[in-house]
């Protein structure tokens, strides 16, 4: 059993994205000027509200149905069977969930594009035929539903909190990485998942369909064999597009 009992309450569930929302709007306004000024069309209206939409209402849904799955069903393993738990104060033991984190982030991201079940709550998010930051808010609603699953197995060991701050952080630092304003980040691309990388995994081009599944680190995918550079302009959106607005 682990040591100490962990209620819900005790976790601030909605965490630091939402104290972040202004900022991300204001990376949003950015690259519009960037796209501007470089005289390209990063942007469209009727995307972005899209996008923005799909947000929202995953938020939505999340509010009233689902908040708070993900962490009862950690909270419930931790609390009833944890096996022991590694200390809070170590450096090493938090680049381990950092570590843990990001590899069962890509696991969830592969079989939700493997696996068709799985790729039904995903798909929403490759709809766009652009790629920019408002395509990061682009979320399939019922995702969190499933996604729980591939972090639980964590909860035997490390304790909730040390879990719930990488995990924050590998959501934010996705946000990110949905541009096309910035081309190459150089020798940082052989270990960080990089724009140029998710680039690659919203293309619908024969050799970029189901790569690059890495959250922060692209090193999962080097080892597992999912890696593609961008060598090639990149076709966004899905094999067979719908044919909305």
């Amino acid at each position: 059993m682990s040591s100490e009992w962990v209620s819900e309450d005790s976790l601030a569930k909605d965490g630091f994205l939402g104290a972040v929302l202004p900022f991300m709007f204001g990376c949003m306004f950015v690259e519009l000027l960037v796209s501007f000024f470089k005289g390209k069309k990063f942007y469209r209206v009727d995307d972005t509200i899209n996008s923005i939409s799909h947000g929202i209402l995953e938020q939505l849904l999340f509010s009233l149905t689902s908040k708070g799955i993900e962490f009862s069903a950690y909270l419930a393993v931790w609390n009833d069977y944890a096996a022991f738990c590694l200390p809070l104060n170590s450096l090493f033991v938090w680049i381990l969930c950092f570590l843990a984190v990001d590899l069962g982030y890509y696991w969830f991201h592969r079989m939700a594009h493997e696996i068709n079940f799985l790729w039904g709550t995903h798909q929403v998010h490759h709809s766009s035929e652009e790629l920019n930051l408002s395509t990061a808010f682009r979320q399939g609603e019922f995702q969190v539903y499933f996604s729980w699953i591939f972090y639980v197995p964590l909860a035997f060991f490390i304790h909730p909190q040390m879990y719930y701050a990488p995990k924050q952080f590998n959501t934010l630092y996705q946000f990110f990485i949905h541009t096309r304003a910035i081309k190459s980040l150089g020798p940082l691309e052989y270990i960080l998942n990089c724009p140029s990388h998710h680039r690659v995994h919203h293309g619908r081009n024969r050799p970029y369909i189901d790569k690059n599944y890495g959250g922060i680190l692209i090193i999962w995918d080097r080892l597992f064999g999912t890696f593609e550079d961008e060598n090639e302009q990149v076709a966004y959106g899905l094999v067979h597009p719908l044919t909305t607005w």
